[in-house]
């Protein structure tokens, strides 16, 4: 089994913005509000026609199983970046 799935999408100016209010909006974390529900939200939100059905917890093997019914995700994808890691707290950006 792909231990690490994506599928990409091209987003625009006003989904990207949208992306980011969601963001500063949900700035918790709880057992059933955390990171993989977090990600389900998002992607129903900038993927309504591939909606995916949010489970009672949202756990990231879940979403695994989404994922991989769809055509065109990519296992194991590489991901690139020049920015650093971390995380934020509110405006506040905690590098690891």
């Amino acid at each position: 089994m792909t231990s690490h799935v994506s599928y990409k999408k091209n987003i625009c100016v006003g989904e990207w913005n949208l992306y980011n209010s969601e963001i500063l909006s949900h700035d918790e974390w709880t057992m059933s509000h955390n990171c993989s529900y977090f990600a389900t939200f998002v992607w129903n939100l900038l993927l309504p026609q591939f909606a995916f059905l949010m489970a009672e917890i949202q756990t990231p093997s879940y979403l695994h199983s989404q994922i991989v019914q769809l055509t065109g995700y990519e296992g194991n994808m590489i991901v690139y970046g020049t920015n650093e890691v971390g995380y934020y707290e509110g405006n506040t950006f905690y590098s690891l």
